[in-house]
């Protein structure tokens, strides 16, 4: 008999490959709401960033699952990035309170083992990006002006700066797992996070 055919590797979560997509380390939990990365092989056949005005549940076949069998509740991760090595996805809203979840990545109907992941109720981490004009990974922020915070834009001492930062927890009129905040009513944390500049308090207006 002659068919055609293809093969794909059964994708691998490697051990200690699950950490906060902004600051990499896993403490003491992940956020329920927080971006994840998931590192291994295999985990997809293309590299792709989601397009759409939502995370999606799946991206080029590629889905993540969350399950907390002791409770009854399962939820898919909206996914952001996919690659052969990484992906990043959104840990669901509905896993709030519990200490831990157990997750898969699924190509179709192949899916890597189960991978547990301890959770908190905060996991606060700051995105980081590489500053060309001082070769260093700086904080990802905005100025006043909605403009970058770099080497070559530097903030001014009294002004405000936006930073973008992961895992601060639920906040009131919660968006849905994998949707945008509200641009009207707007979300905040119920726990206003404490910010140091140069070991100096940076008071907090919005978070």
């Amino acid at each position: 008999q002659i068919f055609n055919g293809r093969t794909i590797l059964q994708p691998t979560i490697r051990s200690g490959g699950v950490e906060d997509a902004a600051s990499g380390l896993v403490g003491r939990g992940l956020a329920p709401g927080s971006y994840i990365s998931i590192y291994g092989s295999g985990l997809s056949e293309v590299t792709k960033v989601f397009s759409t005005g939502y995370l999606p549940l799946s991206l080029s076949n590629v889905s993540v699952s969350f399950d907390a069998p002791a409770q009854g509740i399962s939820a898919p991760g909206r996914i952001h990035f996919v690659s052969d090595g990484q992906v990043n996805v959104q840990i669901p809203w509905e896993f709030q309170g519990l200490n831990s979840v157990k997750m898969k990545v699924s190509i179709g109907n192949w899916s890597s083992g189960v991978y547990d992941i301890p959770l908190n109720e905060y996991s606060p981490g700051i995105f980081e990006y590489d500053d060309a004009t001082s070769g260093r990974r700086l904080a990802a922020s905005l100025d006043q002006n909605y403009q970058v915070i770099s080497g070559a834009n530097p903030v001014g001492k009294g002004d405000s700066a936006q930073l973008f930062v992961n895992g601060l927890g639920k906040t009131t009129n919660q968006p849905a797992s994998g949707e945008v905040s509200p641009s009207e009513n707007l979300s905040t944390t119920h726990a206003i996070p404490t910010v140091l500049i140069g070991g100096h308090n940076a008071p907090v207006q919005f978070s």
